[in-house]
């Protein structure tokens, strides 16, 4: 950072004259109407079909079964996306035998009845297939997606 840089410092005068940060009102956002679904292939798909089936899911269950060491980031993304993922802290034994609170992720009952069918039928395309063949599926359907578009459809 350059010298003439400038920072804001808790309390500082702000240039409107407000006098911090927390001065500005807060703007409420829209709450969601719809949620997201992952593209098939990805590991937020994957997670989400798990916790649509009633899974719990650590990071080690994450990175076992999906291969990637960033649980958290998906559940953020899956929350960002308007799903209601909770968190429970459970003790877990580590390799040295010492016992560590970790997250433990589950779907609130709620959204999985309310995602219906099309969140069974989601669960269940994502459920037992092989990655790379879900993969292939999510690369083909874009392709086709791109044909559509260029034709003029959606």
């Amino acid at each position: 950072m350059g010298a003439n840089d400038k920072h804001i410092k808790k309390g500082a005068p702000l240039s409107d004259g407000a006098s911090q940060i927390s001065d500005f009102p807060i703007i409420p956002q829209p709450e969601r109407t719809h949620k997201d679904y992952p593209p098939i292939g990805t590991v937020k798909g994957r997670t989400l079909a798990a916790l649509l089936r009633g899974e719990r899911l650590t990071h080690a269950d994450v990175w076992a079964r999906f291969g990637s060491a960033r649980a958290a980031h998906h559940i953020y993304v899956l929350r960002e996306g308007g799903w209601d993922v909770r968190t429970e802290e459970i003790d877990a034994r580590t390799s040295d035998g010492r016992t560590a609170r970790i997250a433990r992720y589950r779907l609130a009952q709620d959204d999985i009845q309310e995602a219906g069918e099309r969140g069974k039928r989601y669960a269940m395309m994502l459920g037992r297939a092989d990655p790379r063949l879900l993969m292939v599926l999510a690369v083909w359907a874009s392709a086709a997606l791109a044909v559509v578009r260029a034709a003029g459809g959606a």
